[in-house]
């Protein structure tokens, strides 16, 4: 059986919600400097047709649980501060608008 390398990025705790799938497995963590995260619109423009390529390429189960940690978070959102409705904390915009 052939296995392949697998890349994912986001947040410790994004990451690490998938964790039992690299039970055993040897990985590599690079930790990415502030300085070189995409902040606006522009910074994530050249990366956009990897992003998709990479969505397409997900297996339903995979795009299920990625949809599923993202609804966790926005319902944490909600619950913590009542005044974030559910829409707003799917919303990709920060809705304390407290990044740059």
């Amino acid at each position: 059986m052939a296995h392949h390398r697998t890349e994912i990025e986001g947040t410790w705790e994004e990451v690490e919600t998938r964790r039992d799938e690299w039970v055993g497995k040897r990985v590599r963590l690079t930790v990415i400097p502030d300085s070189e995260i995409p902040h606006s619109e522009a910074d994530w423009e050249p990366h956009l047709a990897t992003l998709r390529r990479a969505w397409l390429e997900l297996s339903p189960h995979e795009k299920g649980r990625i949809l599923a940690a993202d609804m966790s978070k926005s319902h944490t959102l909600h619950h913590e501060d009542p005044g974030v409705t559910p829409f707003e904390a799917l919303v990709e915009e920060d809705p304390y608008e407290e990044t740059p």
